[in-house]
């Protein structure tokens, strides 16, 4: 069977979930016998990260798929250009149909994206699998803070996918929940951000070189964050929390793993909470060896705010975390990390402000510190148990074998 995957979203940040879930998908369906097509669509202003699509384009290639990748103009404050673009897409759309012989469309993610994969169910009768990150209402603010209009039919697209698409792939069971309540679509299939356990793993070699390098003692608290550094990742806050930390455990450190061109400005949001610059641990490196990173460290953070486009989501780091035996210390607010704290026993749940949370974590941190090979399996095997693409791959497969009868 052959899929054409289909996207407009930023594929030139190697570290960004939305990329990692795309090439886990691709890598899993290929794995298990699937023929992928990708048409991505990239906006011009990522071109200054052209080296970053010329990588992902080649990591697709390296697992067997054909790959494609058309740039376009921005387009969402003005609707003529917008019209003009969405033309622009179709024609590449219909020119990858005919070129490829494609059972299904696998769209992800976008109302734009969308609306050209319903134009196709309709003129080309192939069957849609459309796979969904996060609440269609965190797009349609997007666009309303460019056009109102745009808005407007960005919404109605939304709609008019989730009710016709064959089957809508959901990061988590609160989403499936979401917009079959409110967008009455007619068949969800809970897919999380899951992981490739036997990549991400615990690796007691490459914890001993990275904390000799860094100069820590066996028993020497790290904390770790890996991620981006967008503003709903809330650094800020979770710097707070770390000065806390140092308050019962001084000697803790925490390692940021944070993309190039944000080092500075993290390591200085730190600083101005309080954070001693000898505390800090500021790294950048490939997604591919976040593992060895991780093995060196004690404890994950993951915080987040209470909004319904976080209470939905499914964290890519989170099962990364797990799998490389870390427990999690978060917000209570992306539901799917809750349930998995308090189901699993994976980590610790912040309640409140921060200082009404200070001393329990402070036992929890002194716990994983005392009992870390415990908590490392605990973790690991809660990854593979419930997070790990060897599972989900053939849930995908299965999708596309029975959207495809």
């Amino acid at each position: 069977m052959r899929v054409l995957l289909l996207t407009d979203e930023d594929i030139t940040h190697g570290a960004d979930g939305y990329r990692v879930r795309v090439l886990s998908e691709l890598t899993e369906a290929t794995k298990r016998g699937i023929h992928f097509t990708v048409l991505s669509f990239q906006h011009m202003r990522h071109l200054s990260s052209f080296a970053g699509a010329l990588e992902y384009s080649r990591l697709i290639r390296s697992l067997g798929c054909d790959v494609i990748v058309v740039w376009v103009f921005p387009h969402f404050s003005n609707r003529l250009l917008f019209r003009l673009v969405r033309s622009y897409k179709a024609f590449w759309l219909k020119r990858i149909l005919k070129g490829f012989h494609v059972k299904l469309i696998h769209c992800h993610s976008c109302p734009e994206v969308a609306h050209l994969a319903l134009m196709s169910k309709t003129h080309h009768h192939l069957p849609i699998v459309f796979d969904l990150h996060g609440a269609p209402e965190e797009r349609s603010f997007l666009y309303h803070t460019r056009s109102k209009s745009i808005a407007e039919e960005a919404e109605r697209v939304d709609k008019q996918v989730l009710r016709s698409a064959e089957a809508v792939v959901c990061v988590s069971s609160s989403l499936s929940r979401h917009v079959q309540t409110k967008f009455f679509a007619r068949r969800t299939l809970v897919i999380p951000c899951a992981v490739d356990t036997r990549l991400f793993r615990f690796s007691s070699a490459h914890r001993d070189r990275l904390r000799s390098q860094w100069n820590l003692k066996d028993d020497q608290p790290v904390f770790v964050y890996s991620g981006g550094t967008q503003t709903y990742q809330q650094l800020d806050v979770m710097a707070r929390l770390f000065r806390e930390i140092l308050g019962f455990l001084p000697s803790s450190k925490v390692l940021l793993l944070v993309p190039t061109s944000s080092r500075d400005a993290v390591e200085e949001m730190f600083r101005l909470a309080g954070v001693p610059s000898e505390s800090l641990i500021v790294c950048s490196t490939d997604h591919w060896r976040v593992p060895a990173f991780l093995s060196a460290a004690d404890i994950a953070f993951l915080i987040r705010e209470n909004l319904l486009i976080n209470r939905v989501a499914s964290p890519t780091k989170f099962a990364e975390y797990l799998a490389c035996g870390l427990p999690v210390v978060a917000s209570p607010y992306v539901d799917s990390v809750r349930d998995a704290i308090r189901q699993g026993g994976v980590g610790f749940l912040l309640q409140g402000q921060i200082e009404d949370s200070i001393q329990q974590l402070s036992d929890f941190t002194k716990s994983v510190i005392t009992n870390r090979a415990e908590w490392s399996k605990k973790c690991q095997m809660y990854a593979r148990d419930y997070l790990s693409w060897d599972y989900y791959g053939d849930e995908l497969v299965k999708l596309y074998a029975s959207v495809n009868a």
